[in-house]
This record gives structure tokens, C-alpha cells and sequence, in this order.
């Protein structure tokens, strides 16, 4: 993604859509906002949904549409309880591969050469205090906004 400057972009940001599918998006939104936030900022989740539902109204009034037909505060917070459970989950599945240190990656992608890893369970992680008080974090947080 580029923020445009006059003629040439001024920033870039890399977007990673790897894990992307047809779903709901406040699946991924919940798994980006999830894992891609630091932990003193993640009691500013709702925050972020709102800042994502105002964005949306505002590029659907640009595109002609009628926000308020299209996607409703109640309907996204509908959809944030219906589906923000299987972001969490992703975010669950995923957390460890952030909390990996260098060597543990090394480890990991010898493993993958020549076959597949069964696990990266085995892998000694230097984060791993970190990583166990991130899982107790982002559940609780699901089930304080009612998403468990």
C-alpha cells in the first residue's frame, strides 16, 4: 500500500494477504488486530473496530452507496461476535512463530528442508514467559468482550 504524495508515493506499508479467504472480515481483522498490535495497546481493540467502521462508511459514501444499507454498526458488531472468534483462534495458532527467537527459526527451517515439521513445539523460546502471557491476554480479551 502507498500513501501518494503529488506525484510520487511518499510511504509504503507491506500488506501480508497470505492468510486471506472468503469469510467474514472481522476474521482477519480481528487475527491482524490480534497479532499485530503490541500489548500495551490491545485494550484499544474496540477502538481500532471503530476506526474501521468509520473508514468503511466513508469509502462507501465515496463509492456511491448508503453505508447504513450496507454495513451497520449493529451488523459489524453482529459479525465481530459471530466470526471474531475464529480470528482469535488463527491468532492463537500463530502467536508462537512471533514469539521465536533467530536460533529457533533456524531450527525450524532446518527442519522443513527435505520434509515437513511436525511441530515447532520442541523448539526452546527465549520469549517463551512473553508468549505464555500474550496466550493469557488475548483470552482474556476475548472473553471480557464477549467473544468466547
Amino acid at each position: 500500500m502507498f500513501l501518494q504524495g503529488s506525484d510520487v508515493p511518499r510511504e509504503l506499508c507491506f500488506v501480508d494477504l497470505q492468510l486471506s479467504r472468503m469469510t467474514s472480515p472481522l476474521t482477519d481483522i480481528v487475527c491482524i488486530l490480534t497479532l499485530g498490535t503490541s500489548d500495551e495497546i490491545q485494550h484499544l481493540f474496540m477502538d481500532f473496530i471503530k476506526y474501521y467502521h468509520k473508514n468503511l462508511c466513508s469509502c462507501l459514501k465515496e463509492l456511491g452507496q448508503d453505508p447504513e444499507e450496507v454495513v451497520t454498526w449493529d451488523l459489524l458488531m453482529q459479525e465481530l461476535k459471530k466470526y471474531g472468534r475464529y480470528g482469535w483462534a488463527v491468532s492463537i495458532v500463530l502467536l508462537p512463530i512471533f514469539y521465536l527467537v533467530e536460533e529457533d527459526i533456524v531450527k525450524l527451517l532446518e527442519k522443513f528442508e527435505g520434509h515437513y515439521a511436525q511441530t515447532h513445539h520442541h523448539l526452546e523460546k527465549k520469549n517463551s514467559a512473553r508468549l505464555k502471557r500474550r496466550f493469557v491476554e488475548i483470552i482474556e480479551q476475548a472473553d471480557q468482550l464477549g467473544f468466547l
